[in-house]
């Protein structure tokens, strides 16, 4: 096995583990319903708002839903799930810490993955963020408008609906289309024909 594939394996095998360890850790698989629905101009994905819940039982929705918890690629994306559905609540984002107990310092910050597997390097944490600062905070999410406290910035929280002093959290998961058949008929189509062109090319050159 060559490192290529080893490591996609163990994407695999994370992804995995994330979900299954998701529905374990699920209330009773009371999942929360879609509140709103919307579809991203900028890259065509469809995002739905859920009900108040806790990161859990949102990230379990959104896998019955065909996508996980957002991934935030840019501030564009940011500001737009922000300003979609962040003026009075706590939105729960698909990056998460899998590491339990690794302090409040530099390694939390470094360990926050997203539950998509996406490798998506872009952060906007609040200054001083992500602190785990009442301990168990592994989940993240973008604090609402009303706070006024930046735009669209992030704290990290722990696993529950609702923090004292703040809005109720609200799941926001993204879908990401398959390609059409069509489109995949199509690029099976024209790899054809670039293979076929190639040869003959290859056959006149020599």
């Amino acid at each position: 096995m060559n490192i290529s594939q080893t490591v996609n394996r163990s994407k695999l095998l994370l992804g995995a583990g994330a979900a299954l360890c998701a529905l374990l850790n699920s209330s009773a698989f009371a999942l929360p319903s879609i509140l709103d629905t919307a579809v991203n101009p900028a890259n065509g994905h469809t995002y739905y708002l859920l009900d108040n819940s806790d990161w859990t039982d949102a990230a379990n929705k959104a896998i019955t839903l065909g996508g996980n918890l957002v991934t935030v690629n840019d501030l564009a994306e940011n500001l737009w799930v922000w300003n979609q559905w962040g003026a009075n609540r706590d939105l729960w984002i698909g990056l998460f810490d899998p590491i339990l107990g690794d302090g409040s310092g530099a390694q939390h910050a470094n360990d926050f993955r997203w539950v998509s597997q996406d490798l998506s390097a872009y952060r906007n944490w609040r200054a001083g963020e992500p602190n785990n600062g009442n301990t168990g905070e592994y989940n993240a999410y973008i604090l609402a408008q009303s706070l006024a406290v930046g735009q669209g910035v992030w704290n990290d929280g722990p696993n529950v609906p609702s923090l004292a002093g703040e809005p109720l959290l609200y799941g926001v998961v993204e879908v990401v289309p398959e390609p059409s058949s069509t489109l995949l008929l199509a690029g099976g189509a024209l790899i054809a024909f670039s293979a076929k062109w190639r040869s003959g090319f290859r056959s006149k050159t020599n």
